[in-house]
Parts: structure tokens; sequence; C-alpha cells
């Protein structure tokens, strides 16, 4: 017999089967908080490689397929171990951008409307030249 917090043996499948109902359900209302944090935590290593002018995408999945202090010197272009390279960052750099990315996403999910703004596609500057503009006056040819 169920009764708050207790289950007779022959309803104990059922309880678990609710238990497990209420993780999915917890789940999937965490899900979209996971991954604007899983994002923002690759974010640091996607903007360096981009910076340093290489496939980012490549370098973030090699760094993140490798274990312990492994990553990517973006000086030399060389993989490798980060501590014995003197490649550190401070704790209160890191600190602070996961408890931003924490923050963002705890407010995206508890939000029931985000308005974003859809980034526009800026046509191509056009090619310059000087050709069009005019002359200076009494510089003769120009009918003043």
């Amino acid at each position: 017999m169920l009764d708050g917090s207790s289950c007779s043996y022959s309803q104990l499948p059922y309880c678990f089967l609710l238990l497990i109902w209420d993780c999915v359900k917890l789940l999937c209302t965490l899900l979209p908080g996971i991954e604007i944090v899983r994002k923002a935590l690759r974010m640091p290593c996607l903007t360096i490689a981009l910076n340093a002018g290489v496939e980012a995408h490549v370098v973030v999945e090699k760094v993140l397929n490798e274990k312990g202090d492994f990553g990517y010197d973006a000086l030399n272009g060389e993989f490798g171990n980060l501590i014995e390279k003197g490649i550190i960052d401070p704790t209160k750099v890191v600190r602070t951008a996961i408890v931003d990315a924490a923050g963002v996403a705890s407010l995206l999910t508890t939000a029931e409307v985000v308005v974003t703004e859809i980034p526009k596609e800026e046509p191509a500057a056009p090619a310059g030249g000087v050709g069009g503009m005019g002359g200076m006056g009494g510089m003769g040819g120009m009918g003043f």
C-alpha cells in the first residue's frame, strides 16, 4: 500500500517506475540549461582556436577527447600538456565564467519567453574606387 513515502513490496516496482518518471521529468526541464552551460564551457577553447586562424571545432573536439591537462597552444600551433607548457587560467576567471553560464542557463530555463534578435546578413562592401567623384572648382575643364 502506498502511503506517503513508503510502499509495500508488491508495489515496489510501481514506486520505482514513479521515481524514474520523476527523474526523467526533472532531467527534461534541466536539459536546456545543461546545454547552455555545455556550450558556454566550450567557448574559451573555440574562441582561442578561431583567433589563431585554425579549424576551431576540430581543435575543440580533439581537446575534449583527451584527458588531463591536454589542450591547444595557439601561439605555437601545437597540442600538448598545457601545465607543462606554462599555460594556465586564473581560477577567478574560470569560476566567473562558469557562474555566469549557470546564471544565464537558469534564467533562460525559468523564462516563459525569450526575445532575441536574429542577426542580419550584411551585404559585402562594394569594391573601392575613385570613379564618380567630382573635382574642385577652378581646376579647368570643370565648366565653371
